[in-house]
């Protein structure tokens, strides 16, 4: 007789539990076997519960949640400014100046790239830059920002190449590269509308300036005569 296949995380008479077919005694990895862990501190709990239970039919806010169900916390929270910071974080600060990507980041530690955002998201906010560049700049890791493809593509632009050999030398299609000089050309549209902008402030300033005070030095040769 075939023993029939048991849901994650389902136990059986024995104590054991079934995962890919195979017969798991002990524990078993969340991870590996993709367990959705809630708390109930978290913001998205009563949610998680309601889509769970119904199979996805409906959310939370479609079910009115119990009083008895709060957001205690098991152990009260305790700051601790003076903690040593996670020794992950140090490793994907490392990798960030080393100019790797979030991808790269999370393969070579066996993380999430969700993980690698929050590492990354700290650091900056630690030494107060919006991204790895300017955290390279501050720290003086000598690494320097490599071109984009925009860049790229205005730099050939300059250099009088048509659209037809930017697109085989860079490996990119005839159409991104259309796109993105539209997209210059607005930038460049943008950037000279701002700049009339501010010249016509700048000389309604300068003609307000002039007509006050004419005005006012009329008055006074007027109080002088």
């Amino acid at each position: 007789m075939s023993e029939t296949p048991m849901l994650r995380g389902e136990k059986s008479m024995g104590g054991s539990a079934m995962a890919c077919g195979k017969e798991v005694r002990g524990f078993a990895c969340g991870r590996c076997q993709r367990v959705k862990v809630v708390s109930r501190v978290s913001r998205d709990f009563w949610n998680e519960v309601i889509t769970y239970l119904t199979g996805g039919l409906l959310y939370g806010s479609e079910v009115k949640r119990p009083e008895w169900v709060g957001r205690e916390r098991k152990r009260e929270y305790v700051p601790r400014p003076n903690a040593m910071p996670a020794w992950r974080r140090a490793v994907v600060q490392e990798k960030l100046l080393l100019g790797w990507s979030y991808k790269r980041i999370a393969a070579e530690m066996g993380i999430t790239c969700g993980t690698v955002d929050t590492h990354a998201r700290k650091i900056y906010a630690e030494h107060r830059v919006h991204g790895r560049w300017e955290l390279a700049k501050q720290l003086r890791a000598g690494i320097e920002r490599p071109a984009t493809k925009r860049s790229e593509i205005k730099r050939r632009l300059e250099a009088g190449e048509d659209y037809g050999r930017i697109a085989r030398e860079m490996g990119i299609t005839r159409k991104y590269v259309s796109a993105e000089v539209s997209y210059l050309r607005k930038g460049r549209a943008r950037s000279a509308r701002r700049a009339r902008a501010r010249v016509g402030v700048v000389a309604e300033r300068r003609i307000s300036g002039g007509g006050a005070g004419e005005t006012a030095n009329g008055r006074r040769g007027a109080s002088v005569r």
